[in-house]
């Protein structure tokens, strides 16, 4: 195991420590994104699917279930919106320097 991996996991570890017996809430939580997931996957089972997407809707989800108590369908207009505003940080940030962006 790589020095990276060791910091990530001490990380995780304390963030889900922090939670104490709230990590079985967190994994139900996690459980019901993955279950979706499956289910999107059964029910496209003969077409190409570009996974990108679908990762970041759960991902997503788990983090607005956890901060927010709140979780979204496939296919709400205020989730999809979310999503887009992300991405379209991501692809800001992605493409120049942060120094560009955040001119310290």
């Amino acid at each position: 195991y790589s020095s990276t991996w060791k910091f990530h996991r001490k990380m995780v570890h304390g963030a889900l420590c922090m939670f104490g017996e709230g990590s079985i809430c967190i994994e139900k939580i996690i459980s019901r994104e993955a279950s979706s997931m499956c289910d999107m996957l059964t029910e496209s089972q003969n077409s190409v699917v570009d996974l990108a997407p679908e990762l970041t809707r759960a991902v997503t989800n788990v983090v607005c279930a956890l901060c927010f108590n709140s979780s979204y369908k496939r296919g709400d207009a205020e989730f999809e919106a979310m999503l887009q505003y992300s991405q379209g940080i991501v692809d800001t940030v992605a493409k120049d320097s942060l120094v560009d962006i955040f001119p310290w």
